[in-house]
């Protein structure tokens, strides 16, 4: 483990390294989501000698003392790089050790700490042994489970859907349902501010936004887009993609 240091971003192209080269990594560690966000973030690289083996963004309080949940991120945690030509055996020993020294680094550094991790993340073991068996304060791990499908066709896709969401695939066919892209977000805000209020979902004036200005800041760099689905006459459906 002496092998691994950790070291706060210093070349943008080692964070983009990181990002093309990890199976883990997802639009939300991206810069240009950080960003979008307007709020405080870091970024860390983590090397086993002179190689990058991983790196880690995170938000921030205001006061940079803690490592905050941000709702807009849905995934973010740990991104190891991919190494094809080492053995499964020796990949896992070096997540657990990558792990282990990070979550000492962390603690360490940050008064509290919120993370949530990518779906294949898979070895929880250093955050569950963090003060084991000690009064001291230690992680609360909740698991959210994640499905993925993936496939080159819708058929192979809906093989992985409940009989309510194929059902609704075929109600839309033959309804002859219509998709238009879109990079106008009022509609959108429209239809989600009625949502939340259809749902009384709780959401803070500054929380819109907020929202409201990451969409904005994606839809300017041309990183999103707005589909809308439409009968005849009205938009029955917004969905936001990322691109």
């Amino acid at each position: 483990m002496s092998e691994i240091y950790i070291e706060e971003l210093a070349k943008e192209k080692d964070w983009d390294f990181v990002i093309e080269n990890s199976s883990q990594s997802t639009f939300f560690s991206e810069k240009i989501f950080l960003e979008a966000t307007g709020k405080k973030y870091c970024r860390f690289i983590i090397k086993k000698g002179s190689q990058i083996k991983a790196g880690i963004s995170f938000f921030l309080s205001d006061d940079k003392k803690k490592i905050i949940d941000n709702y807009l991120g849905i995934y973010g945690g740990i991104l190891f790089v991919d190494n094809t030509e080492t053995k499964l055996y020796r990949k896992n020993t070096d997540k657990f050790e990558i792990t282990s020294v990070l979550v000492d680094f962390l603690t360490k550094k940050y008064d509290e700490i919120s993370i949530k991790t990518a779906p294949s993340f898979q070895d929880l073991r250093p955050f569950q042994w963090y003060n084991y068996n000690t009064n001291l304060p230690k992680f609360e791990i909740k698991i959210r489970y994640t499905l993925i499908l993936n496939g080159k066709s819708l058929d192979e896709i809906k093989s992985g859907f409940s009989a309510n969401h194929n059902n609704s695939i075929t109600k839309a066919m033959q309804n002859n349902y219509k998709s238009e892209i879109s990079n106008d977000p009022k509609i959108l805000f429209h239809h989600y501010e009625n949502l939340i209020k259809i749902n009384n979902i709780e959401i803070t004036d500054k929380e819109k936004i907020e929202l409201k200005n990451t969409c904005k800041a994606i839809l300017k760099k041309n990183r999103g887009i707005i589909l809308h689905i439409k009968n005849d006459k009205n938009i029955i459906f917004l969905v936001r993609n990322i691109l």
